[in-house]
């Protein structure tokens, strides 16, 4: 090196270090023995024909250079108010707002964050700044803050009466280290605020049977939910009514507050600003179920009211489910039962027709609707309810749902269904949703159908029939067929130009995954 030669050092101190930085630099040649030597006082000591291999430094003096830095923490005096909005009274489910204002009194810019925790914690939703997270504690976090700033919050409560207290904090953030003058007001003050509920309520549930407590598999049995707010007090309530047992083919209730749930497991209704008494009426289908279905209901509040009395929230009764009954001249019997059985199947390249008949001595009644599945080359073959086609078993095959204009189907009856996949071709009762058929069958394939085929929460389908009453021969199932190319077979036509197909309350079947 010659001349001069500029370095730059950049020098990143702790974020936890506040004290005064000592840096000490020193200037060494290197490659020689350096000689601290005054040449111009001593020639005489260097042989200069055959000098050795000394650098002499002629003023060390100022080879070292120290200097100092003076490095502190950024020094602030943080400072947090809160206050609360309107009345120190509030009601159940009403708001409360709070303003919370912050200072920093000092010079330095810095990263705070506020925490404000509410006890007990019975927040069900705050409103709050860009800043601040929806969670209690609320954490808002303020970067580069200087001077002053005032964050309002909106809370509400859960249903809750007590006294909600509440407390905020202020201090630097965790990547920001800062000396705090004056810590004691970094804590806002403590408030408080008195909750009260919306009001009181007393609610009131029976169950009443229609007619007798029993009755026999398939039948119906009639009940009145009875429920009553004795008090003045307009109330939200929920009632749920469980059934023991995956025993109910159909919950039915005209309330328009109410509805069955998808697995035909409980009832639900939902009571707004409810005074004075209602009276909910259901009609339970018992499907195969043999015992005691026990039918429990209870009512709850909703919202912001206290229940004065909660020991009449709940009401029981047992409905005993028979098997069969024998009557005099001991013929066993449930009454007349249908038997639906498939009578013929025929499948060509791109159409299908199954015939369909009632051989039992009892109708399939208007409620009882059925689904029929069609099985192209099935492995295995089905042999039981709920073995649909598209449970892997079949790469094709169709569905129908069997409704009205079609029921009733007396004893005798017959019904005819046809699928075809020519783009003119009616197919009523067809269901798309379940149904994959591309037509363009070989001759010779193997083809099934299943009549009342489907029904996920019952061990029969939609139809109790007589052989599933009395443990007889399952005969729901129809096959092997062979299919064939005859082109030019015609299906039985009937003219359904003017029906319309309607579907009330279809067994519930597996969801095809496809």
């Amino acid at each position: 090196m010659t001349n001069t030669e500029i370095i730059t050092v950049m020098l990143n101190t702790s974020l936890s270090f506040s004290d005064t930085l000592t840096n000490t630099v020193v200037i060494t040649p290197i490659g020689y023995d350096v000689v601290w030597y005054d040449f111009v006082a001593s020639p005489h000591d260097v042989n200069s024909s055959n000098p050795p291999r000394y650098l002499i430094e002629p003023d060390h003096d100022n080879n070292e250079v120290i200097f100092t830095t003076i490095v502190r923490y950024p020094i602030v005096d943080l400072q947090i108010h809160k206050e609360r909005l309107g009345e120190g009274i509030v009601k159940s489910g009403e708001p409360i707002t709070y303003t919370i204002t912050i200072t920093n009194v000092g010079t330095d810019i810095v990263d705070v964050v506020i925490t404000d925790t509410f006890t007990p914690k019975k927040i069900r939703s705050v409103k709050y700044p860009s800043e601040c997270q929806d969670k209690n504690p609320v954490v808002c976090q303020i970067d580069n803050f200087t001077g002053t700033k005032t964050l309002t919050l909106t809370l509400i409560t859960q249903s809750y009466s007590g006294t909600l207290t509440n407390t905020a904090f202020i201090t630097c953030t965790s990547n920001t280290t800062c000396v705090d003058k004056i810590r004691h007001n970094n804590r806002s003050q403590s408030v408080n605020t008195s909750v009260v509920y919306a009001g009181f309520t007393d609610l009131q549930i029976s169950q009443v049977l229609v007619g007798r407590g029993t009755l026999n598999i398939g039948e119906q049995i009639a009940y009145t939910i009875l429920v009553t707010n004795a008090d003045t007090t307009e109330t939200n309530a929920v009632i749920t009514n469980t059934f023991t047992h995956d025993a109910l083919k159909s919950i039915v209730t005209t309330s328009r507050v109410c509805h069955g749930t998808e697995d035909i497991k409980s009832l639900v209704c939902h009571l707004t600003g409810f005074t004075g008494t209602e009276k909910i009426n259901v009609v339970l289908t018992v499907g195969k179920f043999i015992g005691i279905l026990t039918s429990s209901t209870v009512i709850t509040p909703t919202g912001y009211v206290l229940e004065s009395d909660p020991n009449d929230n709940y009401s029981q009764v047992d409905i005993t489910v028979l098997g069969s009954i024998y009557l005099p001249l001991v013929v066993k019997g449930m009454g007349a039962k249908p038997d639906m059985v498939i009578k013929s199947l025929i499948a060509t390249s791109n159409q299908v027709q199954i015939i369909i008949k009632n051989q039992g001595e009892g109708p399939v009644i208007a409620g009882d609707e059925f689904w029929v599945d069609f099985y192209v080359d099935p492995n295995p073959p089905p042999t039981r309810v709920n073995d649909v086609w598209y449970d892997g078993r079949s790469e094709q095959g169709i569905v129908w749902l069997i409704t009205a204009p079609s029921l009733p189907i007396n004893p005798g009856d017959v019904v005819t269904l046809t699928y075809s996949t020519d783009t003119d071709a009616a197919n009523i009762y067809y269901s798309p949703d379940y149904s994959n058929f591309t037509g363009n069958l070989s001759e010779g394939t193997k083809v099934y159908a299943q009549v009342d085929s489907a029904n996920i929460y019952d061990e029969f389908g939609g139809v109790l029939e007589n052989h599933e009453c009395e443990n007889g021969i399952y005969n729901n199932v129809y096959g092997h067929v062979l299919s064939t190319n005859t082109a030019n077979l015609k299906f039985e036509q009937m003219d359904y130009s003017n029906w319309i197909t309607t579907s009330v309350n279809p067994p519930s079947r597996a969801k095809w995954l496809h």
